[in-house]
């Protein structure tokens, strides 16, 4: 990462609810080491709604106070919906048409606001032991969400919906 020529960007990511909890400012190794800040957002425990993206916006809001407090971009490093089961009671939201559609709206204001570095949005199941399995292309032995799928094909699959 020395050679003439290289650039290296480095991320720190507030995975789960280090951003919460004080553990992602706790872990923040000074502002000349990180050039990109972002979070995981999966649509399971808090953000398990499907009718109402409010929680999930929260974090996104916390998100995007970090990166202006900072003079940091700001990136969304995996979302998707998700099938979660924890002590026998589901904790995901599973299948809805509102989840990438919201990020959706959410990445055109803040790339507009030229704040967005990258979010990476996929179809995927974290199935109920918890085994990540990315759906596509090839679609292993887990369930599928066909409203999620059609969701993000739909919202970040072609080019940006009309000012309405």
């Amino acid at each position: 990462m020395r050679a003439a020529g290289t650039d290296v960007q480095w991320v720190l990511n507030a995975a789960g609810s280090s951003y919460t909890s004080g553990g992602f400012e706790a872990a923040w190794p000074g502002d000349d080491a990180v050039d990109i800040v972002s979070l995981d957002l999966f649509q399971n425990e808090a953000f398990a709604s499907t009718t109402d993206f409010s929680a999930a916006g929260g974090a996104l809001q916390w998100l995007e106070a970090v990166g202006a407090a900072r003079g940091k971009l700001i990136a969304v490093d995996e979302t998707s919906v998700s099938f979660r089961v924890r002590n026998a009671r589901q904790v995901g939201g599973q299948d809805n048409d509102l989840w990438f559609r919201s990020l959706r709206a959410w990445s055109d204001r803040v790339v507009d606001d030229g704040q967005l570095h990258h979010v990476l949005a996929f179809e995927a199941d974290p199935s109920p032991t918890d085994l990540f399995a990315p759906v596509f292309p090839r679609h292993p032995a887990v369930s599928t969400f066909p409203e999620a799928r059609q969701d993000l094909i739909d919202s970040f699959g072609g080019p940006r919906p009309p000012e309405p």
